[in-house]
């Protein structure tokens, strides 16, 4: 494909006007499949690649004209985590809210096996994208490494990509485990246990297992008396069932809070005949879902990760930035606290 092509070459080999081409390039559902057919034979034969940001920003003039749904913004999801997924269906839906406030369309893109990159890449381009958002990635993400992403900006929710890296928006963990410690130990709490996640499958993940670990190693091992031994998960998914070892390390420590990453280990702690909070405080550094409300913790802000990242593709977008960014930048979103009810107000 030539750069050197224009949107004036492509009119004349297609005999139509540069309204004509913009309108097909960029999506225009008000266009006839024989002009539409017509513009995009001439766009393969010549090899047009039209700027991605000028495309959307035409895109953006021509849907608000004939589209009251705006711009269109390509949401990439993994099979398996789609909007029914109660997790995603609040990201999604708390993003779509503030893209559509502010002029764009939120569409869906479910990356599996059987799409390639090269295809995903002209699918992308010739809806005419004003950017790509990529929410909770996890697995093997060999794929996006062979994504052109010269032609487009992008952010990532939630979980950072090492390669290729770009803006990430994301729940504050550091700043939460230092909440959770400080909230067990104001309380009168002193045998505190931690239990740590090691994730075998992902290095993004391993990313995010290692700020928990740093933020144990700077806040509860510096402590007068430290945290106990943590117990430490190796998997690629926390069980919901106690793993293998918990129960040693519990009758070994005899801890009086434990501090976890997530609910599932509440549940080790009830599998073991616990009675919560009276024999044993509870404290979950990611608190997300409406059933998990009893729970004492950290409330990650999921609608406001979302909102984040709408505004932070619209500020990429509008700016003309594409491609991988030389310096990613990490936009951190505070966590509430959730009183719950897993934690007493003073330790007796």
């Amino acid at each position: 494909m030539s750069s050197c092509v224009t949107i004036k070459d492509v009119a004349l080999r297609a005999g139509v006007s540069t309204a004509s081409v913009s309108r097909v390039v960029n999506n225009n559902q008000n266009i006839s499949e024989s002009l539409r057919k017509k513009v995009m034979d001439a766009v393969e034969e010549l090899g047009y690649v039209p700027n991605p940001a000028m495309a959307a920003m035409a895109a953006r003039h021509f849907y608000r004209e004939s589209n009251a749904e705006g711009t269109p913004i390509a949401y990439v999801v993994q099979p398996g985590d789609l909007p029914s997924d109660s997790l995603l269906s609040m990201h999604y839906k708390a993003f779509k809210a503030r893209a559509t406030a502010m002029g764009y369309r939120t569409d869906l893109f479910t990356v599996d096996a059987s799409v390639r990159p090269e295809a995903f890449t002209r699918i992308i381009f010739h809806r005419g994208m004003a950017g790509i958002v990529l929410d909770r990635l996890f697995g093997d993400l060999s794929f996006f490494n062979k994504i052109d992403w010269s032609q487009f900006c992008a952010v990532s929710m939630e979980r950072r990509l090492l390669t290729p890296s770009f803006d990430t928006i994301r729940p504050g963990i550091f700043e939460g485990c230092r909440k959770a410690w400080l909230e067990v130990t104001q309380r009168g709490y002193r045998k505190v246990g931690f239990v740590l996640f090691h994730h075998v499958y992902s290095d993004e993940q391993r990313h995010l297992d290692d700020e928990v670990r740093d933020a144990f190693c700077a806040y509860a091992m510096q402590q007068d008396p430290p945290a106990l031994p943590p117990f430490v998960f190796k998997g690629s998914k926390m069980p919901y069932k106690a793993p293998e070892g918990f129960a040693k390390w519990y009758e070994s420590h005899r801890p009086d809070v434990l501090i976890g990453f997530n609910s599932t280990v509440y549940h080790w702690l009830k599998e073991l005949g616990l009675t919560v909070p009276k024999e044993i405080g509870f404290v979950s550094l990611s608190i997300r879902q409406p059933e998990e409300m009893a729970l004492t913790g950290n409330m990650e802000n999921l609608d406001s990760v979302a909102f984040a990242a709408a505004e932070r593709i619209d500020y990429l977008f509008r700016r003309g930035y594409q491609g991988v960014p030389k310096i990613a930048q990490q936009i951190i979103v505070a966590n509430s606290w959730n009183e719950g009810k897993t934690l007493q107000a003073t330790r007796r």
